[in-house]
């Protein structure tokens, strides 16, 4: 019995180093100076259009600008002028709170940048906190349990800001608000966002499946996220009882997706799959997309989440595969047999990272 628990010691210790020499390909550095500028602008006595101007044209809020519209059609002097309203007073920006942009992001803004102006001392203090908690190899951990390939190479830097979302820009640079977080935040919270936002970077390296056809390239892109925020939601909610929340609703937006598909695929065209995408792609990415990945998981294991990093078609059809297991309507909605042949005989084609 001892020399079974030595060797089951000494097993755990190689994995444990492989991990190590895995993580130790990539590094991941973290930045305060955005948090810094934007605390600086907000002390002055008068905030003028220059000093957003300024702020704006920094590496980290230059690239989530970009990042954020995302096809929005929405130049940089809408952006400036959400930030510029915001930082002058709730009830001017208030007319952008209806607005189109993505995810809430206006909302976001002017919350984020309110509670900063009113409570600076308490930015600082997150900074200290977070300088002093955070542990990069704790991120690379959680990340890397789902990613097939731990020895991709790559430098990461996560940007840390306020007044925006959090969100992915080009390869290997990620951006984080700080300032809905504070010093009773378990550290935990950050850890798995950033650990979710560093999976999304992670695909930027990885050859991915997709659509060749170009008359589905909405479809791909919304099978992409839903892909993507699936498993970078079980990073992110790593607690069962977060992960299987929202059953009732996910059903019935995956019961919409089903019909909505089958409606599309009958007579295909560009701009059906574009009006597809922009009926039901925000919905999906996070609570249909967390609910699918968390159902592969239980009924197939983790082990079939990961062969479904890169892959949306398998990501699809392994959710059939779990449904179908369970085989309980009031679980799980299971699709219907002619939108699994239709996503089966799409033309897929293996991307390569660029």
């Amino acid at each position: 019995m001892k020399n079974y628990f030595r060797i089951l010691i000494i097993a755990c210790a190689i994995v444990g180093l492989s991990f190590v020499s895995q993580a130790q390909n990539s590094s991941l550095n973290f930045n305060y100076s955005a948090v810094y500028d934007f605390l600086d602008m907000v002390k002055k006595p008068e905030i003028k259009e220059s000093d957003i101007d300024k702020l704006l044209d920094t590496e980290p809020y230059e690239k989530l600008y970009i990042w954020s519209r995302r096809g929005i059609k929405k130049d940089k002097e809408d952006f400036k002028q959400i930030f510029y309203h915001a930082l002058l007073g709730e009830e001017l920006a208030a007319k952008y709170k209806t607005d189109d942009f993505t995810g809430g992001l206006i909302s976001r803004i002017i919350r984020n940048i309110k509670y900063s102006k009113q409570n600076p001392e308490k930015i600082h203090f997150i900074i200290q906190f977070l300088k002093e908690k955070l542990a990069t190899e704790d991120v690379f951990e959680i990340t890397y349990s789902y990613c097939p390939d731990k020895s991709i190479n790559v430098e990461y830097t996560v940007y840390f800001i306020i007044g925006l979302a959090q969100g992915v820009g080009p390869k290997g640079f990620m951006v984080m608000d700080i300032a809905n977080i504070d010093e009773n935040t378990d550290i935990r919270y950050m850890q798995d966002w950033i650990a979710h936002e560093l999976f999304h970077s992670y695909h930027n390296f990885i050859p991915t499946l997709q659509i060749k056809d170009p008359i589905y390239k909405s479809l791909n892109s919304m099978l992409e996220g839903i892909q993507q925020e699936g498993i970078g939601e079980l990073l992110r909610y790593r607690k069962a009882d977060f992960r299987k929340r929202n059953k009732e609703l996910a059903n019935a937006l995956l019961m919409r997706l089903d019909y909505q598909l089958q409606k599309a695929f009958e007579q295909p065209s560009t701009e059906g799959f574009k009006n597809l995408y922009n009926t039901l792609y925000d919905p999906y990415t996070h609570r249909v997309a967390l609910f699918m990945a968390y159902t592969i998981e239980q009924q197939l294991g983790k082990d079939a989440v990961i062969k479904c990093v890169g892959n949306k078609k398998d990501f699809i059809i392994s959710y059939q595969k779990a449904a179908k297991k369970l085989n309980d309507p009031r679980e799980v909605y299971i699709f219907s047999q002619e939108t699994i042949n239709n996503i089966s005989n799409l033309n897929w084609v293996i991307k390569q990272p660029e």
